[in-house]
């Protein structure tokens, strides 16, 4: 199988240069990721392994598939005890179009340089069911009809029973 132009010996090229960039990790964004809290939070063994943190915050800066780049605060936060992206971010998630369920990438590139990069998958599409106001269950969009008639028919036994 013939790698693409971005890719070399299964590494991505990433960044305005097209650098060879390891991946560090991916993370699905959250409902509360792209809320009003404007932060990312880091899962705590990539920040501690990615982002070694001394004490108090730090600016990283990122670089994104377009060559733009974007910096963040990079903290701890007592409270939650968690690892967290703030200043910078909310601006991020807007001019990304950045939702819950996207995914957003992490990579560093090769060599003694370290550019870190940063990328975002759209979300996957699904379809929700809703009862009442209440999402019961949601389906990826890409299955046949068929199985979604039969996942439609298991949940509607499931519900019949929690409902008798």
């Amino acid at each position: 199988m013939e790698k693409g132009p971005e890719e070399v010996k299964g590494r991505r090229l990433s960044g305005s240069a097209r650098r060879p960039a390891e991946p560090l990790f991916e993370k699905t964004v959250t409902p509360s990721d792209v809320g009003k809290l404007n932060r990312l939070v880091i899962p705590k063994q990539h920040a501690e392994k990615h982002f070694p943190l001394k004490s108090g915050s730090l600016l990283l800066s990122f670089e994104d598939e377009c060559g733009k780049v974007w910096r963040f605060r990079y903290s701890y936060w007592n409270s939650s005890q968690s690892y967290v992206l703030t200043k910078g971010w909310s601006r991020f998630v807007k001019e990304k179009g950045l939702k819950a369920g996207g995914v957003v990438v992490f990579r560093r590139s090769i060599g003694s340089e370290k550019q870190l990069y940063i990328e975002c998958k759209a979300e996957k599409p699904v379809q929700v069911i809703r009862l009442f106001g209440v999402n019961m269950f949601e389906v990826p969009v890409k299955r046949k009809e068929t199985e979604l008639f039969s996942v439609l028919e298991e949940e509607r036994a499931l519900l019949k029973r929690r409902c008798l």
